[in-house]
């Protein structure tokens, strides 16, 4: 009976000109566009810089958009995503990235959280939205 009702308001949605979505994890891509991330320390919200996604590829995080040149391939699992490169300062000078889940499967309001691991083995959450 599930299936007939969604197979109906398909239906009706494409009769109405409304196009059917997906949402994020069923696309299994990022929407293209500039993410904004940020890290609260105690009560201060730190600017953690921006992250490009195009496509199946990032490129940052960077300040003031100044994104270096070549761009890196990322791959979801599931809200589960997977950078195949650095992500600046977040991997490296002793930092690792431990996961990044997307938060949000509203491609009109994506996000997601980058867990970063610091050097001296603490957990950081850096929130990216765009």
């Amino acid at each position: 009976m599930k299936v007939v009702a969604s197979v109906s308001a398909l239906v009706a949605a494409c009769a109405m000109g409304l196009p059917a979505s997906a949402g994020i994890v069923e696309d299994k891509r990022l929407p293209d566009g500039i993410y904004e991330c940020s890290m609260f320390s105690g009560t201060m919200a730190m600017l953690m810089g921006n992250i490009r996604i195009a496509g199946m590829t990032y490129q940052g995080p960077a300040f003031d958009n100044k994104f270096e040149i070549r761009p890196y391939p990322y791959k979801m699992s599931g809200k589960v995503i997977f950078w195949k490169g650095s992500l600046g300062g977040l991997s490296t000078g002793g930092n690792s990235v431990a996961s990044t889940v997307l938060t949000s499967n509203d491609p009109a309001h994506p996000s997601f959280d980058i867990v970063v691991m610091s050097s001296a083995g603490h957990p950081h959450t850096v929130s990216c939205s765009r």
